[in-house]
């Protein structure tokens, strides 16, 4: 196997930790007792490691990290390892207003629509607020209406000769009901108005 220079300076450290194969670490030692240049990185290496040797602790490497160091160089060596992420850069005083700006528009959109969706709502209440005096208003009035019918065929039976009429009032203190009665040939006609509603037989 030949070795270059360069390929000498990247087993260095794996040479002086031992962790060469046979035949990289006859390689390499054939290069260097052959080679005209210096290698002093082997030297400050060898200088390392006795003193990792007394410092430090061994430490069992996991299962996996063969596995693993086998596969991101595999990938190096393929060229799918992911490109390094470019780091965002802090924006600029003019962008963070910007950016301020536009959250505060956002703020404000917000504002503008929540006070949108409340005075449609105050407005729907109102609306059905109007709906139901109206349907009051409407059944007042229809109500009336009644009234005054049933009030001009009392007055037509009492025109009838030999008719009795008469004006109603409740017994009752707390009661508003009213009415006017007439009797004509065997029949009552009632008209009557503000009388609680009647149940069962009444």
């Amino acid at each position: 196997m030949t070795m270059t220079c360069d390929d000498a300076r990247d087993q260095a450290a794996g040479f002086v930790l031992g962790a060469l194969s046979l035949d990289e670490a006859a390689a390499v030692r054939a290069h260097l007792a052959t080679c005209e240049q210096p290698h002093p990185e082997f030297a400050e290496f060898g200088g390392v490691v006795p003193y990792l040797a007394d410092s430090l602790d061994p430490v069992e490497p996991s299962v996996g990290l063969r596995a693993r160091i086998l596969a991101a160089a595999a990938q190096d060596i393929a060229g799918t390892v992911p490109a390094a992420t470019t780091p965002i850069p802090f924006p600029a005083a003019a962008e963070r207003e910007q950016r301020a700006a536009v959250r505060t528009s956002s703020r404000g959109t917000w504002v503008m629509r929540i006070a949108a969706v409340l005075a449609i709502a105050a407005l729907g209440a109102w609306n059905l607020q109007l709906q139901g005096r109206l349907s009051g208003v409407e059944g007042d009035l229809a109500a009336a209406q009644a009234y005054r019918a049933a009030v001009t065929a009392v007055l037509d039976a009492a025109a009838q000769p030999g008719a009795q009429s008469g004006f109603l009032a409740a017994t009752d203190p707390g009661s508003r009901a009213t009415g006017v009665v007439a009797a004509s040939g065997g029949s009552v006609i009632l008209a009557v108005q503000n009388l609680a509603p009647t149940t069962g037989t009444q």
